[in-house]
């Protein structure tokens, strides 16, 4: 149900076809990367506007109402009083964080959010994307003039709060192309794509290396995590994650 709810081109999280790294790769190349966080972005998205996104799919005020429900609660307290368990209610019904419901709603609610975003991404020549509440703003190589990156995070927060949300004040982080320039946690500099940081995978290369010598694992370290980031690693570089998984198949 969630899943056919009409989404914005610029959204990339929690999206058949798309993931990190379809997010990232709209990043390479860039002289200029701004990185803004939506401040409590599930809680922001109240009851109220998630019947709103059912009664504008085209569902009937009650059918509606009951969906509304079903992926809405309140955060709330439990109680014990004189022996018995009381829930109170800290606030209205939002949406719960870690849902499965939660992300396909607020990428149809971000429509317009997203569609104004790009709007004012192009009028100063920068790129957009967002996964869930990541905002991701770029400058191209090929950019002529001022940055005008003032302006621009100006017009984030001032789209933002028309939409409803809050940019958070110490999340946002603006990072050059003399340094590490990182989307969706993989690092986009230069010329090879969207990848896992050099550091990660010297870990995984290090854990690999020691089990094969008969060591024993770090603490916290696990063969099911290796996996993992091998998987993780596989998903941006196909051949160095074949390898990899062929190391650990081997042990």
């Amino acid at each position: 149900m969630v899943e056919r709810l009409p989404v914005h081109g610029a959204a990339h999280g929690f999206l058949a076809g798309r993931s990190i790294k379809s997010n990232a790769a709209v990043h390479a190349g860039a002289t200029t990367i701004v990185k803004v966080d939506l401040k409590d972005f599930f809680p922001t998205v109240t009851y109220a506007r998630v019947r709103g996104v059912f009664r504008k799919a085209g569902y009937r005020e009650q059918v509606a109402t009951l969906l509304a429900l079903l992926c809405t609660e309140a955060p709330r307290r439990v109680l014990e009083i004189d022996g018995k368990t009381h829930y109170l209610a800290l606030g209205p019904r939002c949406l719960p964080q870690g849902a499965p419901t939660s992300p396909g709603l607020t990428n149809t609610l971000c429509q317009r959010l997203d569609r104004r975003l790009v709007g004012l991404a192009k009028k100063y020549g920068w790129r957009y994307t967002r996964y869930a509440d990541d905002l991701t703003f770029s400058l191209p190589a090929t950019h002529q003039g001022p940055p005008r990156l003032g302006a621009l995070l100006g017009g984030v927060a001032m789209i933002a709060a028309g939409e409803g949300f809050v940019v958070h004040p110490d999340k946002t982080r603006v990072s050059r192309a003399g340094g590490r320039q990182q989307v969706t946690g993989l690092v986009v500099n230069g010329e090879q794509g969207p990848r896992v940081a050099r550091e990660t995978k010297r870990q995984i290369r290090a854990a690999l290396h020691n089990l094969a010598r008969g060591k024993p694992l770090q603490e916290g370290e696990t063969l099911s995590r290796i996996a993992g980031f091998i998987a993780y690693i596989q998903m941006s570089e196909p051949e160095l994650g074949k390898r990899l998984r062929a190391q650990l198949a081997a042990l």
